[in-house]
């Protein structure tokens, strides 16, 4: 459970939501207030911070009373750097459901939410400002950078008739595994950690990326537990295919492949049930436990390189938590 992973660092992450709050709270406009407070109330994991923390206490068991200070800002300006993609995403995507309520487009339109994601943006920078680094600048502005830069790769391969996977591991790194490398690089920079530390922490950080993304496009097909807390479905339909996509094309006939690949809302119960019986299959599951393993094993080979201790434990515990959601 997550919530055992969090337990050495509940304090700190209870810092980082309240900098998160009062930052973002920190404007007279009532109408950005009500859309700060509508963001803020539909709290999210706090995947990112989480492993900011965990990474900083596993370099620095012991860190000033400075370093902390650092390191909670900067933990907090990463959850508004997700918390701004998110928003975007969802205009691109025509998303409708986000957190178990409706998405800031849904509720407000486009203009709006794509000014508040601007928004979200600008008050991440002025944090990274007040830390006053220039490494954690530029490991956050290149997070940014491949962020937008993946979703544009991905936007022009909407609807293609062939899948590309070398090309699908290079826009989920960008899209998400990234963000998950400059947190880890942030808090290694802060902790002071020296160059072989900070190579095998970005390695660890890329594969605990690229996992917690290839679970995510699982969760979009095979969502049984509700752990997406999004609609299903949303890469499918807007003609962006993945890796367990692809898995499931391969069990395909040529008629299935037909329905899975031209998308139509009137036909949406016939395909939601040949998509169930696709994913139920031993041969898919199998396919994607064999990647998920892959990505957890690589990992944990890099975190074994460290001086054992709790974090590092807490780690591991989360990798796994993020592994299980493929089962």
């Amino acid at each position: 459970m997550l919530i055992d992973v969090i337990s050495i660092i509940k304090n700190d992450l209870k810092d980082v939501e309240d900098i998160i709050k009062k930052s973002l709270e920190n404007n007279k406009n009532q109408f950005a207030k009500e859309l700060i407070d509508y963001l803020l109330n539909a709290k999210g994991k706090m995947l990112r911070p989480i492993l900011t923390l965990l990474v900083f206490y596993s370099l620095t068991p012991e860190p000033s009373k400075k370093q902390i200070n650092k390191i909670l800002t900067v933990s907090a300006a990463i959850e508004i750097i997700h918390m701004a993609s998110l928003v975007h995403d969802d205009v691109i995507d025509d998303g409708e459901v986000r957190r178990m309520k409706k998405t800031i487009n849904k509720k407000w339109g486009n203009e709006v939410a794509v000014v508040l994601g601007v928004y979200l943006y600008s008050v991440a920078l002025k944090l990274i400002a007040d830390v006053g680094s220039l490494d954690i600048l530029s490991y956050l502005s290149n997070a940014v950078f491949s962020m937008c830069n993946g979703e544009l790769i991905q936007l022009d391969n909407r609807n293609s008739n062939t899948f590309d996977e070398e090309k699908y591991l290079s826009i989920i790194s960008a899209k998400t595994a990234d963000l998950f490398i400059s947190s880890s690089l942030c808090a290694s920079s802060i902790a002071n950690c020296s160059q072989h530390e900070v190579e095998s922490v970005r390695k660890f950080a890329f594969q605990l990326g690229q996992l917690f993304q290839f679970t995510d496009d699982y969760l979009d097909l095979k969502d049984s537990n509700g752990l997406l807390k999004k609609e299903q479905f949303q890469d499918l339909t807007k003609g962006t295919y993945t890796l367990p996509f692809k898995f499931i094309l391969d069990l395909s006939t040529d008629d299935e492949k037909n329905v899975f690949l031209n998308f139509d809302k009137s036909n949406k119960e016939n395909f939601v049930n040949l998509l169930k019986s696709k994913t139920a299959s031993k041969t898919f599951t199998d396919q994607c436990n064999e990647i998920k393993n892959e990505y957890v094993k690589t990992a944990f080979i890099e975190l074994d390189s460290f001086e054992p201790n709790k974090y590092i434990k807490a780690l591991k515990k989360l990798t796994s938590i993020v592994a299980a959601r493929v089962h």
